[in-house]
C-alpha cells in the first residue's frame, strides 16, 4: 500500500493497465520492459522462478521464513533489499534468525543472477533503481516500490501455526484480484494452484509483490528518515499492528484521577473541565483491499479514523457552502488481513477529539476510511454549529483525490449532547470493555451491523 506523500495528494501512481487475472500477464519474454510497470511485472516473475529453486535450499527457506516473521514492519513481510543486505539490514535485530543461516538467501541469489543473466533483467533493474529521498515523492508508485516476500497467514483458523519447514506455493502479484495464480511444490515439481485467503490460511504461502513505506527502511534508507523526518510529505506516525492493542501516542494509556463521565445537558461537574473523546476499540468485517496487487493495493488494510470540527475547520466569511480545506485530525491504523478475516476487536485508543465544548450547538463529522494510492474520496454532509447566537448549517464539501477507491466506511455526524447521553448506552449492538483508565465499564457499540463497528470513549479531565 502506498500512502500519498502529501497531504494536497498529488497523482502519485501510474494508471493500473492489469485488472484481470489472465494468463498473458503471467509470460515472460525476459526483455527489459518498456515502462517501470512493465519492468515491475516481469521482476516480479523472475523473481518468483528464482525462489522456486531457492526455496529447495533448506538454509535459504529457513532464513526466509524466521526473517519474514519480524516485527519490524507493519505485517509479515521482508523486502528483497533486506535479504541482500544481511550485515546491514535492520529487520536481521527484529527477527529470531540463525547466524548459520545469515547471509543464505544473499549467497544464492548473487550466484543465480550471475549464471542467468538472460533470465534476471527486469530483477536486477529494479533492485538498482529505486528512487531514495524525498525529493522525488511525485514519482510513480512503481519507481518507488521495492519487491518484497508478504506472508498473509502465520497460522491457521484454530490458531495452529502453519509448518514452514517445506517449499512455500508461491505466488506472483502481477493481477488485481482475492484469488491468483499460484505455485505448490509436490515434492518433485511445482505444480499451478488457485490461492485465495483460504487456502492460504492452512498452507505456507508466500506472496512476491512490490511493496512500499516511506515510514521504515522500506522505501527509505532509516538513514536518509533520521536525517530528513520532518520534511518528509507522509505521516509516519503508524501503529504498530502487533500485540492486542496500540496507541498513538496521544496519552490514551494514561490513567487520569478524578475522571469523571456525564453528558452536557444534565449532568456537569463543578469547576473547570476538558471533555476529552476516544476511539475506543473496533471491529472490520470486510477485507478494503484485494489479496493479490501488482499496484500497492493489497493484502491488509491501511485505515484511516478522521474528524472534521463544524467551528475549527469551516471558514465562516465565506458564501454559499461551507469547505473544509483540511482534516482536523487523521489518524491511521493498519490491519492485516488475518485481524479482518477472524473479525478481532482490537483497541485503537486514539485521541479524537481533546476538548468537544458544550456551548451551543455543535456538530463534528467521524468518518472511517481505507486508504488506497488510486480512487478519489468524496464526501458531501451537512454539518452544523452555533456562532454568535446563530446557528449555521454548513455542507462539508471534500474531495481527496488518490486516497480511496471504496469511499467512506463510517461517515457520521455527532452532536455533543446527543453523543455524552448516548455514549455509553447499548443501542442494540452491545458493548465492549474499554482500555486503561476506561477499563472500568462498557462502551456502546456504534454502527453494530455494518462491516466496521466501533466504540469511543470520553472523559472529563478536570483543568488543574
Amino acid at each position: 500500500m502506498l500512502h500519498s506523500c502529501s497531504d494536497n495528494n498529488e497523482v502519485v501512481n501510474e494508471e493500473p493497465t492489469f485488472k484481470s487475472n489472465t494468463s498473458i500477464l503471467y509470460v515472460n519474454d525476459y526483455s527489459l520492459g518498456n515502462t517501470s510497470q512493465e519492468q515491475m511485472r516481469k521482476a516480479v516473475l523472475e523473481l518468483t522462478d528464482l525462489s522456486k529453486i531457492a526455496f529447495s535450499n533448506a538454509d535459504v527457506r529457513n532464513e526466509v521464513s524466521q526473517l519474514i516473521q519480524n516485527d519490524f514492519y507493519k505485517d509479515h513481510i521482508v523486502s528483497l533489499d533486506d535479504l541482500l543486505n544481511p550485515s546491514t539490514s535492520l529487520v536481521y535485530n527484529y527477527a529470531d534468525v540463525s547466524e548459520n543461516n545469515k547471509g543464505k538467501f544473499k549467497g544464492f541469489f548473487d550466484s543465480y543472477i550471475s549464471n542467468n543473466e538472460n533470465k534476471t533483467i527486469n530483477l536486477v533493474h529494479v533492485k538498482d533503481s529505486r528512487l531514495v529521498g524525498t525529493e522525488q515523492y511525485l514519482e510513480t508508485f512503481f519507481d518507488y516500490a521495492h519487491l518484497t516476500f508478504y506472508l498473509p497467514y502465520d497460522d491457521d483458523s484454530n490458531l495452529d501455526p502453519i509448518p514452514m519447514d517445506s517449499n512455500p506455493t508461491l505466488v506472483p502479484a502481477v493481477v488485481e484480484a482475492d484469488e491468483a495464480r499460484g505455485y505448490e511444490f509436490n515434492g518433485e515439481i511445482y505444480s499451478e494452484v488457485t490461492v485465495d485467503d483460504g487456502y492460504s490460511e492452512s498452507r505456507f504461502t508466500i506472496i512476491i509483490q512490490p511493496s512500499y513505506d516511506p515510514c521504515t527502511s522500506l522505501g527509505f534508507p532509516i538513514a536518509a528518515i533520521a536525517a530528513a523526518t520532518e520534511d518528509l510529505p507522509v505521516d509516519c506516525d503508524r501503529i504498530s499492528s502487533g500485540g492486542s492493542s496500540s496507541n498513538s501516542g496521544t496519552g490514551a494509556t494514561t490513567t487520569t484521577p478524578n475522571q469523571y463521565t456525564g453528558n452536557c445537558a444534565d449532568v456537569k461537574p463543578a469547576g473547570n473541565y476538558i471533555r476529552q473523546v476516544f476511539v475506543g476499540r473496533a471491529k472490520f468485517r470486510k477485507q478494503y483491499d484485494n489479496f493479490i496487487s501488482l499496484t500497492g493495493n493489497g493484502g491488509g488494510s491501511e485505515v484511516r479514523y478522521c474528524r472534521v470540527d463544524s467551528r475549527e475547520a469551516i471558514d465562516i466569511d465565506s458564501l454559499g457552502s461551507y469547505k473544509v480545506n483540511q482534516w482536523n485530525l487523521r489518524e491511521n491504523q493498519y490491519w492485516s488481513r488475518k485481524q479482518i478475516n477472524r473479525e478481532n476487536v482490537r483497541a485503537v485508543n486514539i485521541l479524537w477529539d481533546n476538548n468537544w465544548e458544550c456551548e451551543g450547538e455543535h456538530e463534528q463529522l467521524f468518518v472511517i476510511y481505507e486508504e488506497d494510492n488510486t480512487g478519489d474520496l468524496i464526501i458531501d454532509q451537512d454539518i452544523s454549529f452555533d456562532l454568535a447566537d446563530d446557528t449555521y448549517a454548513a455542507n462539508i464539501d471534500i474531495t481527496i483525490q488518490n486516497r480511496s477507491k471504496d469511499q467512506a466506511v463510517i461517515l457520521r455526524t455527532r452532536e455533543e449532547s446527543e453523543f455524552f447521553i448516548t455514549n455509553l448506552l447499548d443501542n442494540g449492538s452491545g458493548c465492549w470493555d474499554g482500555d486503561f483508565s476506561f477499563s472500568d465499564r462498557c462502551w456502546g457499540i456504534n454502527a453494530g451491523g455494518t462491516d466496521v463497528p466501533y466504540t469511543m470513549h470520553h472523559r472529563w479531565v478536570p483543568i488543574q
